[in-house]
């Protein structure tokens, strides 16, 4: 619970970029539609407040009042497409900002049990996620840095991953594709294969560092554990800044498609009875 209430909150800090913009972006559609609501309302009301004394000026002014209806519609849906097209241009950017001030260093924190300028800017980071620890210098750091470098790198190409299928859902609403559950699903299933794979690449550089130990003269079990637990822990953590980072993709997802996609409360309320999104608060 604690080590969750820390990711979210270091999450929150760094990837406000992204999503600040995109929910100012839908209160505005909004506060456009009930503005233009607002106006047809008016007229309407005017309209037939006339028919006493002109059938036909009232059915004109009802007309002109749905044309400016559609009109105000179509420029409210062209501005929204504008903005959501913009918040993914800059998606990229958000992307490498997250990697590089929260996952990258986190991860060779836990990974390294070495001081390092997040542990000055986090200084409880230790008693929230547990301390990793610092292994001295031993015949074993250098094989084991080269597998962390492989073990981080391939996090990495799975990040980039989370974040081209947040891409091509917001491209998808832009181009009028609102397979909403569909997409929320596929969400999910990166998740799982996500939490799936960084487990194999775990077992399989556990399983190589233990090889290279048995090849080396000397007794390396307790320094092999304490490289282990250094793994578990840094897995986990990523593992938990994944799924809350994923999370937070979906929420920004079903913000856009509430606003433009026909019953899609109904259908966030039928996943939910199914046991799904219960991150998401209405």
């Amino acid at each position: 619970m604690k080590s969750t209430i820390f990711i979210a909150f270091l999450l929150i800090g760094v990837a406000h970029c992204f999503f600040g913009p995109i929910s100012q972006v839908i209160n505005n559609a909004g506060n456009s539609v009930n503005s233009v609501t607002n106006q047809v309302g008016d007229s309407i009301n005017s309209a037939a407040n006339q028919v006493g004394d002109s059938i036909n000026t009232a059915a004109n002014l009802l007309s002109e009042s749905v044309d400016k209806f559609v009109n105000d519609i179509r420029g409210h849906v062209d501005s929204f497409i504008r903005e959501l097209l913009n918040t993914i241009n800059h998606l990229q950017a958000t992307a490498s900002s997250l990697w590089n001030n929260a996952f990258s260093p986190i991860f060779d924190m836990l990974t390294s049990g070495k001081q390092t300028p997040l542990n000055e800017k986090f200084n409880a980071i230790g008693a929230i996620l547990g301390r990793p620890i610092a292994v001295p210098e031993n015949p074993l750091s250098e094989k084991y840095s080269q597998l962390m470098a492989r073990l981080k790198s391939n996090i990495h190409h799975l990040y980039e991953e989370v974040f081209m299928l947040a891409h091509d859902t917001l491209a998808a609403v832009e181009k009028g594709e609102f397979d909403f559950e569909e997409r929320i699903r596929a969400f999910y299933g990166k998740l799982d294969a996500i939490q799936k794979q960084i487990n194999e690449w775990v077992a399989e550089t556990k399983a190589e560092l233990e090889a290279h130990a048995r090849r080396i003269e000397g007794e390396w079990t307790q320094i092999v554990s304490q490289y282990n637990q250094n793994i578990d822990l840094s897995v986990k953590t990523i593992g938990g800044m994944f799924q809350e980072l994923t999370h937070n993709l979906m929420k920004t997802f079903i913000n856009v498609a509430v606003s433009v996609v026909p019953n899609a409360m109904s259908i966030v309320q039928s996943m939910k009875d199914q046991g799904l999104l219960s991150f998401f608060r209405q």
